[in-house]
């Protein structure tokens, strides 16, 4: 850490961990640090009221991995935020190869995880003197797997997923003989299915009304919040909404290439979304040059970025006083939800509903069906009397 320049007093808390490491380790009796001993020591702290608090126990699980890390194989994956990302070795050549090419594919928030979990994979390489595809063997990439013991369950999952992807693309390039891919060991870990947030009509235009549209602010944030909730655009489309991406002839809102999904988006420009964007146009927005048409109102008069559009959403709702109830989420993604629910209620075929929110597929739709209540109580099935399983009626 002191090599990597590390904070001191990063690198102290660091230390008060180690110790505590190492006070339980000599309560239990260990003198080798393993995954045994490390994964014991993760469900030691979780129960311990000096942990309670997510943030230190979170410091201290990491602490933890790391020390892990470095006791198998004498490094540790940098772990601090950051956007640069390196990779050495032939192999590391085809890392950014592999990376550029999910880049074209997928959205930044997928890849920035592939480049983190592919660099502490190319350090372990490189630990293990393992710097050509040739090199690699099935007892490198389980061992690589034993050191993960001591992340979370989810990292573990993602960390096993990137590795698996990055294995296989190898074989498919023909730069590996043998699908190595296969040899990762299986993970069966899955997060908690969560119910996407839904609004109801009523609250939603609740949350509209609350809005005061005579200021330029207001016209603004008018304009994005009745587009999401009619249109169910993304943040990160609102945010990029250019002036050529709306044909006012046609009445029509055409995005090239969406940021998520990297695909094009076709909708139609709704008359009440079309007037609120025009009221913002004329009456709200600065004067700028910006090919972007949702914009500060401080200066610089740059576009909001997608963060902002979450940001300007929950504003909204706390003035409206709708609470979130069961943890509701309340971000313009709630809006995107929210409208397929309407959607489902007015019993709306799924393939309409896929062309709608510009779905890959009906699968990715599947989704919104667990939130319609109305049609999957029609599914339920009388309960069997007891003597259907063997017991007295």
């Amino acid at each position: 850490m002191v090599t990597r320049e590390y904070h001191k007093q990063y690198i102290r808390h660091r230390e008060i961990d180690l110790d505590v490491i190492q006070n339980f380790m000599s309560a239990q009796g260990q003198s080798t640090y393993t995954p045994e001993v490390c994964n014991g020591f993760i469900e030691y702290v979780r129960e311990q009221e000096d942990y309670s608090n997510a943030a230190a126990l979170t410091r201290i699980i990491r602490t933890a991995s790391a020390l892990l890390e470095f006791a198998a194989y004498g490094f540790t994956a940098v772990r601090h935020n950051r956007k640069t990302y390196s990779y050495s070795g032939e192999i590391g050549d085809l890392i950014t190869k592999y990376v550029a090419r999910r880049e074209k594919q997928f959205a930044e928030a997928t890849v920035v995880s592939d480049r983190l979990y592919l660099e502490r994979f190319n350090e372990y390489l490189n630990a293990e003197g393992c710097i050509k595809p040739e090199n690699i063997t099935p007892e490198i990439i389980l061992r690589f797997a034993e050191i993960l013991a001591g992340y979370s369950r989810s990292t573990i999952s993602c960390t096993l997923r990137t590795l698996r992807l990055f294995l296989s693309f190898l074989h498919g390039e023909n730069i590996t003989d043998t699908d190595f891919s296969l040899i990762v060991p299986k993970n069966s870990y899955r997060s908690a299915e969560k119910l996407p947030s839904l609004y109801t009509k009523d609250e939603v235009i609740k949350l509209l009304g609350s809005i005061e549209r005579k200021s330029p602010m207001g016209k603004r944030d008018y304009a994005i919040l009745l587009t999401a909730a009619r249109l169910g655009l993304r943040a990160s489309d609102l945010s990029g909404l250019k002036f050529s991406d709306i044909n006012w002839r046609e009445n029509r809102i055409f995005i090239a290439v969406q940021q998520k999904t990297k695909k094009p988006a076709e909708l139609p420009l709704l008359n009440d979304v079309g007037a609120a964007i025009i009221d913002y146009l004329k009456y709200g927005r600065p004067k700028s040059d910006s090919e972007y048409v949702f914009l500060r109102t401080q200066t610089p008069y740059t576009r909001l970025v997608a963060g902002s559009m979450y940001n300007i959403a929950k504003h909204y709702f706390a003035i409206a006083g709708i609470e979130s109830k069961e943890k509701r989420k309340q971000g313009t993604h709630a809006l995107r939800h929210s409208l397929a629910g309407r959607l489902l209620e007015n019993k709306t075929p799924l393939p309409v509903i896929t062309e709608i929110f510009i779905h890959e597929s009906t699968e990715t739709t599947q989704e919104y069906i667990r939130i319609d209540m109305e049609t999957l109580q029609q599914c339920a099935l009388a309960v069997a009397p007891t003597s259907f399983f063997g017991g007295d009626a």
